[in-house]
């Protein structure tokens, strides 16, 4: 939507037409409303008054005097207002674009274009479719009110009370229906004006006018047959506007003279007198001004209007087109008063105009015919005392500089700052005298105006105490202050260098001193400025060229280490060193500091040397240095900025410091000039105090640096005999300084140092020594890595060295201790197989061993295991081993060649004293292995073996081969219960008695298999098998319970309820026996305070014969069991619980009952 569109909206939005606000009430009602409405209208029309016409005098009302309201959040978008208030909210925010389109004239297009422009993204998407929306919403309303209103009217076309309002708001509606009429057709034109800027049509599509024909009729006929109507006033007024916004201006003008003429009380009059006087204004004609200035004189009769200080403008500025100077000042200056009165009684701003009736009085006194110097004095010589008349002064100067005549500028402006000395904007005044002289190319001139500027309005001056708490004026001096010290340093320091360049050596020396004085004085004031950190350099720079080096040194020192910047890093850091340097030396030449030079050891002569104490400006240098190297270590200076720090330590004989840092330059530019340099003087450092270990050090780069340069033709063999030499003298040197580096527990440089040797002289007969003594120094400092490395430089480069396996075994050591666990295996594997004579032979395997298992390398750890036991069967962990490599096939599930591997270990080391307990650990583990194959009876005649083996071999139950016994006696007892408990009772009465006969055998054959378990006192068998001898009866008293009725019995209900009872007598006396064993296991697990899945099961089996007693709880965390259990309360579990005899049986019981079982229920 285009702002022509938006400002269509508005017309009929906020125009006039809120007067519609009063509908058809009672006459009291309408009466007391009036007022309200009179003043609402009077407020909307104040816009068209306020909009004069954009690029001439009087355009005082810009679009930055009018805010857009907020966009609406998201619960204005969840909670939408109703639909009036909605309008109110949009045609409010509409109102923003009134200021700048309120005429279709010329320049209506451009206007569109760039308010479209502006504000399409802001608005466009937030308000359009809502707009929409409550237009077509209105539209609907608006037509149906029209149609009750019209039809109102001919109902009742006379009435006296209610005829009139209606036709009031019928008029209103029209206006309304008429507004959206022309709003459409403003689209329409919109649309057809872009094709035609796009070359999409030929001609330029004429633009819409607005037509109110029904309103100005309705109006007019109102007006015509009810001339007493209350608000007869207002239906003028809005006559008036609407013959005004048709473009009639003369049947506009004379709607508003009639107004002012039938109703002299009107709320409106100051209102249609301004309009009024717009339209003489336009006139253009003398005529027409003089009853401009007449109609708006007549406002000036309503002191409170909002109209009133537009009136005022409006006259000053009609008198200046009647070029009635005199009287347009006059007025200008009246507005001036009457706006600062205001502002002094309301505290905010007094007119809106007031910048441009002070505008227009400036430019008045600069009127060549009519104003001058002279002339302002006879103007403002009567309102000197005002606040604002210095303002004047000001801005007449202003005007002066904006018409290019500067030295009457300058005159005004001096004029001024004399008059009115503590005038808030009096530095603005002085920074355009200064830029005054530039214009007239006066630098002499502007410098001295400049430095006026600095010395009359920074802090400490009588101008700023007066304006100290005007934040605004001191935020301006200090702006305009720092400004003019920027120009003159700037300038000063221009003209130093083209002094310099020019070989003006002695003028360029004082413009470098004023120039810093002048960054100084910058600095000093405005220490946080963005230029601070180019000026601090800037000052440097001058004060070295005015050879003040110290000072510059400590400055280029202030910009190196700055925060604020970096791009002068490089440049102040090396000009600090250099400042220093040349400080030194004029001291030197002046005699302040003594000269010492370089001197050699034969130079010295073996003399004592005393550290000489280093000057503040040397150490100074010093440090310069330092902060150079450190922060600049890549600079191609940094070498020779190193190298003379260093030299002032050697040539103060301070030779301990000297050194450091001359290795230090070495060791970072070795490829450097320097680095010779410093090579040079480190072994004369230590040649003059005969240190000949650190001579021999250093002779190592004499020889780099020999190997490195040229010769002459025969000096090739002195050469060589030369570095020959001092290779042989290195040798021993090094191979001393290792052994005093061991000796003092500096391991690594002792390692460091046998590599070295070894590195240098790969053939010398101690070289496989050498590396080996350096590998136990790296591992004395956890250096393994490193010392791995270096025993395989030792079997790989000296295979044949007694020391070979003794490396290869420490390098698997290492390797594993770095957990690079391949490298082991291969170090330990490699010695194995190729030292079969080193004594780390057997150790090497077995770490194999263990690390092939560790990673689950498992079928070769097996073999690795077995390979030792095999290998070296005399030592005393061979048996272990080989029972290991079982262990490792049952991580991997390799039960074949588990239980083959535990075959062999029980061949080998049956008779081994040592292995006793294994052996039968062994038996168990074969059965274990059998039964996880589901091979029951080979897995039973191992547990069988086990047991048999641990009482043959007469072990103590205290070992722990009893565990594995018990175990294997418990799982032979297992196999023994599963026999029994698949026993079934069934058939006829007499299979049932034989089946009876049976289980009760088989019971006692379970109840002995698991008593036998207790003779092994293992808490853990000795609990299962007490729970399972009670289980045992439990199972038989439910096969009683499960037993069918014979066959026999089914047809006689008293032997089949006899044969039942008996058999049920039978499992009650079996269910007590459960009840005593399960009582028995459970005293026995209290003894013995153990919890497991075994007492859980006791409890579970007590529960069911005493549930009161033994309620079933929580399963708690289980108690370990580790310890051995003494004898004590076992001995009584030997033989089988006797339970008591069936209550009632009888000896005499039928053939075929189940009372012929004897009390163990056979």
């Amino acid at each position: 939507m285009t702002a022509r569109a938006h400002s269509t909206r508005r017309r009929y939005a906020s125009g006039p037409l809120g007067l519609a606000l009063l509908l058809l009430v009672p006459a009291g009602a309408q009466a007391q409303d009036a007022t309200q409405t009179s003043t609402a209208g009077a407020a909307l029309m104040k816009g068209a008054v306020e909009d004069a016409e954009p690029g001439k005098p009087g355009s005082v009302i810009s679009l930055e005097e009018y805010q857009p309201l907020p966009p609406p959040t998201a619960a204005d978008v969840e909670n939408p207002q109703s639909f009036e208030d909605q309008l109110k909210r949009l045609e409010q925010e509409l109102i923003y674009y009134r200021a700048g389109t309120e005429s279709f004239d010329e320049d209506m297009r451009g206007l569109i274009r760039l308010k479209y422009d502006e504000q399409k993204e802001l608005l466009a998407a937030q308000y359009d479719r809502a707009i929409d929306e409550l237009e077509e919403k209105e539209r609907s309303r608006r037509l149906e009110a029209i149609a009750r209103f019209e039809e109102f009217l001919k109902k009742y076309p006379n009435d006296p009370i209610y005829t009139p309002d209606a036709m009031f708001r019928l008029a209103e509606l029209y206006y309304e229906k008429s507004s959206d009429e022309y709003l459409t057709r403003s689209r329409g034109y919109e649309a057809e004006l872009a094709a035609y800027e796009a070359g999409e049509r030929e001609s330029e599509p004429p633009p819409p006018e607005p037509s109110f024909e029904k309103t100005i009729g309705l109006h007019r006929d109102l007006l015509a047959r009810f001339p007493d109507y209350r608000l007869a006033d207002a239906a003028r007024y809005l006559l008036g506007y609407c013959y005004g916004e048709q473009g009639q201006t003369e049947e506009a003008l004379a709607a508003y003279l009639e107004l002012t003429e039938k109703h002299p009380d009107s709320k409106f009059l100051a209102e249609v007198w301004t309009r009024i006087g717009e339209i003489y204004f336009d006139g253009n004609s003398t005529e027409a001004l003089e009853k401009a200035i007449a109609a708006y004189q007549k406002v000036r009769q309503y002191p409170d209007s909002p109209y009133y200080d537009k009136a005022l403008y409006k006259i000053a500025w009609t008198y200046y087109r009647l070029d009635r100077y005199d009287e347009a000042v006059a007025s200008f200056i009246e507005l001036v008063d009457y706006a600062d009165e205001q502002k002094r009684l309301t505290g905010t701003s007094g007119s809106e105009l007031r910048a441009e009736a002070i505008q227009y009085i400036a430019i008045s006194l600069a009127d060549d015919q009519w104003g001058g110097l002279e002339k302002a004095k006879a103007v403002l010589g009567p309102i000197e005392s005002k606040e604002y008349t210095g303002e004047l002064w000001k801005r007449y100067g202003e005007i002066l500089y904006d018409q290019t005549r500067y030295a009457q500028a300058i005159e005004v402006l001096r004029f001024t700052l004399k008059k009115y000395p503590n005038a808030p904007y009096n530095p603005e005044a002085q920074a355009k005298i200064v830029t005054a002289y530039e214009q007239l190319r006066d630098f002499d001139g502007a410098t001295a105006a400049r430095e006026e500027l600095v010395q009359n309005y920074s802090e400490g001056s009588p101008w700023y105490e007066a304006n100290k708490d005007d934040r605004e004026a001191i935020t301006a001096a200090e702006s305009l202050t720092e400004r003019s010290l920027y120009t003159a340093a700037i300038f000063r320091h221009q003209q130093a260098q083209a002094h310099k360049q020019a070989g003006r050596l002695a003028q360029a020396k004082e413009q470098y001193l004023a120039a810093a004085d002048a960054y100084k004085k910058y600095l000093d004031r405005f220490p946080q400025s963005k230029n601070a950190y180019d000026f601090q350099f800037f000052l440097a720079e001058c004060l070295y060229y005015s050879d003040d080096y110290l000072a510059a040194a400590k400055q280029y020192d202030a910009v190196r280490d700055s925060q604020l910047d970096n791009k002068h890093l490089e440049a102040a850091a090396l000009s600090s060193v250099i400042s220093y340097e040349k400080e030194v030396e004029n001291e030197v030449k002046a005699g302040k500091l003594p000269d010492y030079p370089v001197l050699t050891a034969a130079q010295r002569k073996n003399a004592t040397l005393a550290p000489k104490e280093i000057a503040p400006v040397r150490k100074e240098l010093i440090a310069s240095s330092d902060r150079f190297a450190a922060i600049l270590p890549k600079s191609e200076r940094a070498p020779a900025v190193r190298y003379r720090a260093a030299e002032i330590f050697y040539r103060h004989d301070q030779l301990d410091e000297a050194r450091r840092r001359f290795e230090q330059v070495v060791a970072d530019y070795p490829a450097s000039d320097v680095a010779r340099y410093a090579s040079n003087l480190i072994i004369e450092s230590y040649l003059a105090v005969q240190d000949w270990e650190n001579v021999e050090k250093w002779s190592q780069r004499l020889i780099e640096v020999a190997q490195g340069t040229g010769v002459k033709e025969g000096d090739q063999k002195a050469k060589d005999e030369f570095i020959d030499s001092l290779k042989t003298f290195k040798v021993g040197a090094l191979f001393k300084q290792a052994e005093e580096y061991d000796a003092a527990g500096k391991f690594e440089e002792a390692a460091d140092t046998y590599v070295k040797l070894v590195d240098e002289n790969p053939k010398h007969e101690f070289a496989d020594k050498a590396l080996f003594n350096a590998a136990v120094a790296y591992e004395k400092v956890k250096r393994f890595d490193t010392a791995s490395r270096i025993y395989q430089r030792i079997f790989d480069d000296y295979p044949s060295s007694d020391l070979a396996p003794r490396s290869l075994f420490r390098v698997g050591i290492n390797a594993e201790k770095g957990f690079d666990f391949p490298q082991a295996v291969a170090a330990y594997e490699r010695l194995v197989n190729k030292y079969p004579n080193s004594e780390n032979r057997a150790d090497a395997l077995y770490n194999m061993a263990v690390v092939l298992e560790n990673q689950q390398d498992y079928a070769k750890a097996a073999e690795a295991f077995k390979r030792y036991a095999t290998t070296f069967p005399s030592r005393d962990d061979a048996g272990e081993n080989y029972f290991r490599a079982a262990l490792v096939y049952e991580k991997m599930s390799a039960w074949n060649d588990m239980v083959a591997t535990l075959g062999d270990y029980i061949k080998k080391f049956d008779r081994v004293s040592s292995q006793k307990e294994r052996i039968i650990e062994a038996h168990k583990k074969i059965g274990d292995a059998q039964m996880a194959q589901n091979k029951e009876t080979l897995a039973q005649r191992a547990y069988k073996a086990c047991v048999d083996q641990f009482k043959a071999k007469k072990l103590s139950v205290s070992s722990k081969a009893a565990r594995d016994a018990a175990e294997c006696q418990f799982q032979i007892a297992e196999k023994t219960f599963r026999d029994y408990d698949e026993l079934k009772i069934e058939g006829s009465g007499k299979k049932q008695v034989a089946a009876l006969t049976a289980k009760a055998k088989a019971q006692r054959s379970v109840e002995q298999a698991y008593t036998d378990v207790f003779q092994y006192k293992r808490v853990e068998q000795t609990l299962a098998a007490s729970y399972r001898i009670g289980y045992s009866y439990e199972r038989f008293a439910e096969s009683l319970f499960a037993a069918p009725i014979p066959k026999e019995f089914e047809n006689n209900e008293e032997y089949a309820m006899e044969y039942r009872a008996q058999l049920e007598d039978r499992a009650a006396v079996l269910e007590r026996k459960a009840e005593t064993a399960y009582r028995k296991a459970y005293e026995e697990a209290k003894r013995t305070r153990v919890t497991n899945e075994w007492t859980e099961l006791i409890l579970e089996g007590l529960n069911k014969y005493a549930p009161n007693e033994f309620p079933i709880q929580k399963r708690g965390k289980p108690m370990l069991q580790t310890t051995t259990i003494s004898g004590y309360g076992l001995d009584d579990l030997g033989a089988a619980p006797a339970a008591p005899a069936p209550a009632g049986a009888q000896n005499g019981a039928e053939p075929g009952s189940a009372r012929t079982a004897n009390a163990n229920g056979e």
